[in-house]
């Protein structure tokens, strides 16, 4: 699986079709692969936010909410790899 936006796309993909798997409505499901290199998401510091006069709940830091997400993804059985073959 590969998106651009990892919090929001691609989380949702993989937990939709981890959910179907676990409820056997995708019985021949066996894995889910997010392909780390290939996911990403944007980056809205908070003192970026506050210049362009937004509430500060909008900050956005790309490298901690990347990691947040990915990590939720696999505590949840999505198998992160870094590369396809």
């Amino acid at each position: 699986m590969v998106g651009i936006c990892t919090d929001i796309c691609v989380i949702d993909l993989a937990l939709t079709l981890l959910s179907a798997r676990s409820h056997n409505m995708m019985p021949s499901l066996v894995n889910i692969f997010v392909y780390e290199s290939a996911c990403s998401t944007y980056d809205l510091l908070r003192d970026k936010a506050e210049a362009l006069i937004l509430p500060i709940f909008i900050a956005h830091p790309k490298e901690t909410t990347q990691y947040i997400w990915l990590y939720f993804m696999a505590s949840h059985d999505a198998r992160l790899v870094d590369t396809i073959t």
